[in-house]
């Protein structure tokens, strides 16, 4: 993966990282009877971007190793 690819792909983590904190606050705003279907769909974004994240953040490892690094660290002292 090049330089440009990496650069996207810690762009969308930090971007979801961010939307799941909104989504994380939402939910939290979302009170009351009457918003129980609202929550259940909050809940079940959060759940799906937790675990699009963590796939994402998985991957790293594996992906620089295809790319060349030994670990994370050596990725970034290069760049």
């Amino acid at each position: 993966m090049h330089v440009e690819n990496w650069t996207y792909h810690l762009h969308w983590i930090r971007s979801s990282l961010h939307n799941c904190f909104y989504l994380h606050m939402q939910l939290a705003d979302t009170k009351g009877l009457f918003k129980v279907k609202e929550r259940k769909e909050l809940e079940v974004k959060i759940k799906e971007t937790e675990a699009e994240i963590a796939d994402r953040v998985d991957k790293i490892p594996d992906t620089l190793k295809e790319d060349g690094y030994t670990d994370v660290q050596v990725f970034m002292r290069t760049f």
